[in-house]
């Protein structure tokens, strides 16, 4: 395989780096780059927001994830203010949860 790469002109550790990542991407990135010309780093920092990450529902963070990525392709976002835009979501999402754990304390 190594001997394969480099004949094709490919860097062995980038293509596990960059490349390999990519085959589990959630679908509507995939779908993304196929059909919307999504670049791949943009889509390895879009497919950090999972419901895991957010702490919320599935269908609630594929909301979120189409509603940015949706925005990083009408804007053009470059990949650093793609990362930035996904911090300020996870944030928005971590201190309401917060703001939730911190009601029920009062309420006790």
């Amino acid at each position: 395989m190594f001997l394969i790469l480099l004949l094709l002109g490919l860097n062995p550790v980038s293509f596990r780096t960059n490349l390999i990542p990519m085959l589990s991407l959630p679908q509507d990135l995939k779908d993304a780059i196929r059909s919307d010309g999504l670049k791949g780093a943009h889509a390895l920092a879009l497919s950090t927001l999972t419901a895991k990450a957010l702490k919320v529902e599935e269908k609630i963070a594929f909301t979120e994830r189409a509603r940015v990525t949706s925005e990083v392709l009408k804007k053009n976002l470059t990949v650093p203010e793609t990362r930035e835009r996904i911090r300020e979501i996870k944030a928005k999402y971590l201190q309401e949860e917060k703001t939730e754990s911190k009601e029920v304390k009062v309420v006790m």
